[in-house]
């Protein structure tokens, strides 16, 4: 989809960063946003991070508050770990969900702080040749990390990212994430938090099938399992199938 909205990236702002001889108040740097009417503003930095209900208010308001100056070679993976420590994140293995309110993700790490630490570095840092993970926090207007769960375990983070529907490509953060559609859990995930659109896909696939509005780069991204698609069902088709397994969990 194309966006009229262009942004610069966080790390294009160190790069052309003035004050970089001293700590400045972060709030002044602004994220220039051009828009369709080529009108320019300038907003407070974001995206506002919240970690388990906390707000850490934007990138630049942490750095300030972590006494860490304007440039970026003072920003390293470890300068986010204290930070993250003081919510009383463990340090232990687990999976967390990040929700930017358009995109979801489901990560699992053996190393709760390190990963959340890692998150904020590459978020802070991102520019135009980081991955999409990073670019689309980097762009969002928020980033809200929530735990879920002090196990990491693929077979129960399926049952996460079928709930949050973070395997839709339209609701993704990445490009690149686990096959958990070959996890049971994926499936009841969707069950339960009532994702039925994407439920429809995922078993019209199985069946070699797929909706009538889906183009050759949709089966490309949706299509992980390379099922061998022989047949696209209509609009009226789609709907009714949908609404038969709506009615047939229903009845479970």
């Amino acid at each position: 989809m194309k966006n009229n909205v262009q942004f610069q990236f966080r790390g294009e702002i160190f790069k052309h960063n003035k004050f970089k001889d001293k700590i400045i108040s972060y709030q002044q740097e602004g994220t220039k946003q051009v828009s369709a009417t080529k009108k320019i503003s300038f907003f407070k930095d974001g995206p506002i991070i919240t970690i388990e209900g906390v707000s850490l208010g934007s990138c630049f308001d942490i750095l300030s508050k972590l006494n860490i100056p304007a440039d970026p070679k003072f920003v390293t993976k470890k300068s986010f770990d204290k930070i993250v420590r003081d919510l009383q994140i463990p340090d232990s293995e687990g999976i967390y969900l990040i929700d930017t309110g358009i995109r979801k993700q489901i990560i699992t790490t053996k190393n709760l702080i390190n990963s959340i630490s890692k998150v904020l570095y590459d978020t802070i840092l991102a520019d135009k040749n980081s991955d999409m993970f990073s670019m689309r926090l980097a762009r969002s207007k928020t980033i809200k990390m929530q735990l879920l769960s002090l196990k990491n375990s693929y077979p129960l983070a399926a049952t996460f990212v079928g709930i949050h529907d973070s395997l839709n490509p339209n609701t993704a953060l990445s490009d690149k994430i686990p096959n958990y559609r070959q996890y049971p859990g994926y499936f009841q995930g969707l069950k339960f938090a009532g994702n039925f659109t994407t439920l429809a896909i995922e078993m019209l696939l199985k069946q070699n099938s797929a909706p009538y509005f889906f183009k050759e780069k949709d089966l490309k991204i949706w299509n992980t399992n390379n099922y061998e698609i022989t047949n696209k069902i209509s609009e009226e088709e789609f709907i009714a199938f949908k609404k038969k397994i709506m009615i047939n969990i229903s009845a479970e």
